[in-house]
């Protein structure tokens, strides 16, 4: 059931986070067949629905991982700039669904690494580090929109914030190994 739900999702997604190969040949990388693929794959397809016909051309046509987790980071700040745009206004609702756009396409962009394949490691880890120069620029933007909102839509914000330092955690600690002290990937 799982490797079939697996190979639909691939077939959609496979040409953008592919390890350079333009049709289906996504590599599941180091981790086995299962859940954590399909829920990885998943997330290749929300990040698609949060995405304009223009913007995921431009996502399809960039073949390698750390430039595609750069474009796609690049369109997440953009969600994350419209959510303060949206917060200025006072249109928490809308400020609140631009927040989780931002979300599912940093996780999108994180996901993408994570699909490269062992033989991939110098392209992994040149993906990693994209991935944490790019979130490092969104921090004090986040926390500041994080503080930004109200009492009500203030778990949102937090939430978010949240996500985008653990995933940066875990790109951190990816790129570096065992070389420097971990930075721990939970709070």
């Amino acid at each position: 059931m799982h490797r079939t739900a697996i190979a639909l999702v691939i077939l959609a997604v496979g040409p953008w986070c592919a390890t350079g190969h333009r049709a289906g040949g996504l590599h599941w990388g180091h981790r086995p067949a299962g859940q954590a693929d399909l829920e990885t794959a998943q997330s290749q397809l929300h990040a698609r629905d949060r995405l304009t016909e223009e913007e995921w051309k431009t996502v399809q046509r960039e073949t390698d991982a750390a430039k595609r987790v750069k474009r796609l980071a690049d369109l997440a700040f953009l969600r994350l700039d419209q959510a303060r745009k949206q917060v200025n206004t006072g249109a928490f609702d809308p400020a609140g669904r631009a927040l989780l756009d931002y979300q599912v396409l940093l996780t999108a962009a994180f996901d993408c690494v994570e699909l490269l394949t062992e033989g991939n490691a110098k392209r992994q880890r040149s993906a990693y580090k994209e991935f944490d120069i790019r979130t490092r620029s969104h921090m004090s933007y986040l926390e500041r929109l994080a503080r930004e909102f109200t009492s009500q839509n203030l778990q949102a914000g937090e939430t978010v914030l949240t996500q985008a330092r653990r995933l940066r955690a875990r790109a951190l600690n990816r790129f570096s190994g065992s070389k420097i002290i971990r930075v721990p990937e939970t709070e």
